[in-house]
C-alpha cells in the first residue's frame, strides 16, 4: 500500500523484504529478540495488564475490564503486532514508512480503553481537530 491514502502499489517480494530490512536492521530503532525473549516480554506485558485489571476493576466499567480480559485470552497464542511498510510514492525517490500495527497484539485492548478515556480530554482542547481534512477546512 502507498502512504497518504494513495492506494495500492506493486513491488516485488524481494524488494519489499530489502526495504523492510533497511528499517529492521537499524539498531538505533529496533532490537532483535530471540523467540524466547519475545515470548517472555509478551507474558510479562500480559501479566501487568491482568494486574492492572485486578487493581482497577472497581473503578473501570465492568464491560471494559471484561473486554480487556477477553482480548488477553484471544491474543495468548499470538500476542504480537505486525510490521509492514507503506510506500511513499509521492516522494522522490520513493521511500517507505514502517508501521507496527498492534491490532491483534496483547496491548491492543488496553490501548483502546486509554483512547476512549482520553478522547474527551483531547476534544476539549482549543487546538483539537479530528483529522487532516478537518484541519484543511479550518485553514
Amino acid at each position: 500500500m502507498a502512504d497518504k491514502g494513495l492506494g495500492p502499489c506493486a513491488v516485488t517480494y524481494e524488494q519489499y523484504v530489502r526495504d523492510a530490512l533497511k528499517h529492521l536492521q537499524d539498531e538505533s530503532v529496533y532490537r532483535a529478540l530471540s523467540k524466547d525473549e519475545a515470548e517472555a516480554e509478551a507474558k510479562i506485558t500480559a501479566d501487568l495488564i491482568r494486574e492492572w485489571c485486578r487493581d482497577y476493576d472497581k473503578v473501570v466499567d465492568e464491560g471494559m475490564i471484561e473486554f480487556i480480559r477477553s482480548k488477553l485470552k484471544e491474543t495468548a497464542s499470538d500476542p504480537f503486532g505486525y510490521f509492514y511498510l507503506l510506500y511513499k510514492i509521492h516522494k522522490t525517490p520513493p521511500s517507505t514508512r514502517p508501521v507496527c500495527s498492534d491490532c491483534s497484539s496483547v496491548t491492543n485492548a488496553l490501548g483502546k480503553f486509554i483512547d476512549i478515556m482520553l478522547q474527551p480530554v483531547a476534544q476539549a482542547q482549543a487546538s483539537y481537530f479530528k483529522n487532516s481534512y478537518e484541519l484543511k477546512c479550518m485553514l
